[in-house]
């Protein structure tokens, strides 16, 4: 990780409100990444090596994950 980084986050959200949580912790210095759908989850944790797994979702949305 590179000084300027502060670490590694995978965003697991909604198209829009996943786009703004990056952009936001994106410019905070974290390194980031995102998922939609359970179905490239895997691939991105497995790539980005996340410290933190931050879940912003509706209570029936993630009941569909």
């Amino acid at each position: 990780m590179q000084a300027d980084q502060r670490g590694r986050v995978l965003v697991v959200a909604g198209k829009e409100s996943g786009d703004a949580l990056m952009e936001r912790l994106t410019a905070s210095g974290y390194h980031c990444a995102s998922a939609e759908r359970e179905s490239g989850l895997a691939e991105v944790a497995d790539s980005l090596q996340p410290e933190v797994v931050l879940l912003s979702v509706t209570a029936k949305r993630a009941a569909e994950l």
